[in-house]
């Protein structure tokens, strides 16, 4: 029983010192600082990159993982050395690279983004580089 006692007499400081802190949501802003003060080394669709809350870079990587299957590429498409490809595994690859390239670009608040956006532009196999503009509305979904 005295042992109870301590623990009612400890609890009430936990509770009081919890509500001394209030929490505060970070703004967008400071959030974006904060990732690009310290900007992830790894791009998305990589293991140590994980996902974000909302899923974001998961949806992003399944995506892209769906489109270059049905170019009939694997992953090998990504990893040095780059394996040969055709005239048309280089398109559909390429369309694939854009599209990621593309939802890392509007998620810059996303740890990881300028490093997928890197990398999509001078880490990928020649040929199927993403470019950093907007895709033109006619440009075919890689889907």
């Amino acid at each position: 029983m005295r042992r109870s006692g301590s623990v009612l007499l400890i609890f009430p400081a936990v509770i009081a010192a919890s509500l001394s802190h209030p929490l505060r949501a970070q703004s967008a802003k400071e959030t974006y600082s904060r990732i690009s003060e310290t900007p992830s080394k790894f791009h998305w669709c990589l293991t140590e990159a994980g996902d974000d809350p909302a899923g974001i870079i998961g949806h992003a990587c399944e995506t892209y993982s769906d489109c270059r299957e049905s170019a009939g590429l694997t992953e090998a498409a990504d990893q040095k050395p780059f394996p040969p490809l055709s005239d048309e595994q280089r398109v559909n690859l390429k369309k694939c690279h854009q599209a990621l390239y593309n939802g890392a670009r509007v998620n810059p608040q996303i740890k990881g983004s300028k490093a997928t956006q890197d990398w999509l532009e001078h880490g990928v196999s020649p040929g199927t580089e993403a470019k950093p503009f907007a895709v033109p509305g006619f440009f075919p979904s890689p889907h």
